[in-house]
């Protein structure tokens, strides 16, 4: 949902150190390790703000030990009181499709998609967002959670970062920093050569890091041509699955909305869903009309 493309841009304020492992995962997996061992993580532990886009933050994994959901709240608000959270919304239908496709990919996911994307469902439950804020909101007050929609970080990036930085109470950048260029996480699936490659690297961390060489040594007009050797398209969401998945959600979505307002008028809703009352302070009037 546009974590990585955010971080990116962050990073490059003088007062933010985004850490060495972007997603260190130390409220969830890492807890163990210590603060020293996250004091580390850090090349500036001592800026203004270090940040952390841990995505696992927001998915309750179970404890493997105990079984129970990490206490990622708690142990975030223990870190200190100047905490501030920044929660990315996407469209809950596209986010279950993209991350539905995004298990394939990794080759945890062998079901078919109706199989696998059921009421019950990790996909299903991590588009309860309603869920994930009222969590949240029960640790942290109001000004320290800042919400924000993907569709605008992607179509309004200036706003995006200038509200961020208000936020954090430090001063935006003249402008957007320059990037590589690159888009972020994009959706993609391995074709056959891909599959064989990717079965030759039983670490996956080693397989990104092959990647990685091979984009360092190429110039960056054959990236594309590079990719698609190995690569193909997530597959487009079709009609039926549109609808299927807009219907399962919507009882998620209209909680989202009554209890914060926060459903974009983008997003798609099964029918009778009725239509959504933006929140004026997540989606200014710019937004509005251009969606």
């Amino acid at each position: 949902a546009g974590t990585t493309s955010l971080a990116d841009m962050l990073a490059h304020h003088p007062d933010i150190c985004l850490g060495k492992i972007k997603e260190p995962d130390f409220l969830t997996r890492q807890h163990a390790k210590g603060n020293e061992w996250l004091r580390g993580n850090y090349a500036r532990p001592e800026a203004r703000w270090v940040l952390d886009a841990s995505t696992s933050y927001s998915a309750a994994f179970p404890d493997p030990h105990t079984g129970r959901p990490f206490d990622v709240a708690g142990r975030m608000k223990a870190l200190g009181p100047a905490t501030r959270i920044i929660y990315l919304l996407r469209d809950p239908v596209r986010r279950t499709w993209s991350s539905y496709w995004h298990h394939v990919r990794a080759g945890t996911e062998k079901n078919s998609f109706r199989t696998a994307v059921v009421p019950d469902s990790v996909y299903v439950r991590m588009s309860r967002y309603a869920d994930h804020l009222r969590y949240f909101y029960s640790h942290f007050s109001t000004d320290q959670i800042l919400v924000l929609d993907f569709s605008e970080l992607s179509q309004n990036p200036r706003t995006t970062l200038e509200k961020v930085c208000n936020f954090l109470d430090i001063s935006p950048p003249p402008a957007l920093p320059s990037t590589d260029g690159d888009q972020k996480n994009a959706g993609f699936q391995y074709n056959a050569a891909g599959r064989l490659l990717r079965s030759l690297f039983a670490d996956q961390n080693r397989l990104k890091a092959f990647i990685g060489f091979v984009k360092a040594i190429l110039p960056r007009q054959l990236h594309s041509v590079a990719a698609s050797l190995i690569t193909r398209d997530v597959p487009e969401l079709t009609a039926a699955d549109r609808s299927y998945l807009a219907e399962l959600l919507e009882p998620f979505t209209a909680e989202l909305e009554r209890e914060y307002g926060l459903v974009h008028p983008a997003w798609i809703r099964a029918p009778g869903g009725g239509a959504s009352t933006p929140n004026q302070h997540l989606y200014p009037d710019d937004v509005v009309r251009e969606s």
